[in-house]
């Protein structure tokens, strides 16, 4: 295979091999980007409504529906208000008989670091809408007291479409990276790899006593420099077949000229 091919197929593998570390990395940065801006977003409304809850969360429950409500068709999500206990007060995708039958929240992941920290966040599967969410807990509190939780859920495939949507956005930029790494070592390969072919050819060319082969000599890098070389080396090698053809005529010459016969010996006196 010839040079400039090789060093084609090495460039776009090594840019294939490239661009899919870089798109596995970017992949699992930006998922993890994407969830922390949702979680981070979802914080900040969590603390906004945790204000808006009436003071009692034992009575006057009809004002906690019609927050709850009201906040879940403003923000696009699941809202869910849990007592101190863990027993569920109100959420806007259930209704309040459902409610009732739900079950005590208090060992949920999300609940639990709310309980502790004041904020909490998990991300599973729910068994009451049978989809995976990404949830948001942030602590109440009343009097200097925790008196309850706000929960905040996203479902996982809202993360889903906006990950699609980016990892095309991604994907496409990491295709026209390939693709104008190909060309560069396409042009590359001509560049470098066509000339030394050419060089390798003359060399063999002259190796086969073909000596008027012509050398671009022209390029005025390290190319040149070694088309410049083999070309001194062909005169060279001209120029003394030229004086050993000279001097073989010269010895014909003399010997022809001689008319007493001419005996060779080495240094033993053997003939």
């Amino acid at each position: 295979m010839r040079l400039h091919k090789r060093f084609l197929f090495v460039s776009l593998g090594l840019s294939i091999s490239l661009a899919a570390l870089v798109g596995a990395g970017s992949w699992l940065l930006l998922e993890k980007q994407l969830e922390d801006a949702f979680a981070g977003r979802l914080s900040k409304e969590a603390a906004l409504l945790s204000d808006e809850i009436p003071a009692g969360f034992e009575g006057g429950r009809e004002g906690n529906w019609a927050v709850i409500r009201e906040a879940s068709s403003r923000l696009g999500c699941r809202v869910t208000l849990i007592d101190v206990a863990g027993v569920v007060i109100a959420e806007s995708e259930r209704s309040p008989e459902d409610v009732r039958a739900m079950e005590n929240h208090l060992g949920r992941p999300e609940i639990q670091q709310a309980s502790s920290s004041g904020n909490g966040r998990a991300k599973r599967h729910s068994a009451t809408l049978g989809i995976d969410f990404l949830y948001i807990a942030r602590r109440i509190d009343r009097d200097g007291r925790p008196a309850g939780f706000v929960r905040l859920a996203v479902p996982a495939r809202a993360l889903v479409e906006i990950d699609a949507y980016y990892g095309w956005l991604l994907a496409s930029m990491l295709a026209s990276g390939v693709a104008v790494s190909v060309l560069l070592a396409a042009w590359l390969a001509r560049r470098l790899g066509i000339p030394v072919a050419a060089i390798q050819d003359s060399a063999l060319a002259i190796a086969a006593g073909d000596y008027g082969r012509a050398i671009n000599e022209e390029r005025g890098d390290e190319i040149g420099d070694l088309a410049r070389a083999i070309a001194r080396m062909r005169r060279n090698l001209v120029t003394s077949l030229e004086q050993s053809e000279r001097e073989r005529l010269l010895l014909n010459s003399i010997l022809e000229s001689i008319q007493e016969g001419v005996l060779l010996v080495d240094e033993d006196l053997r003939v």
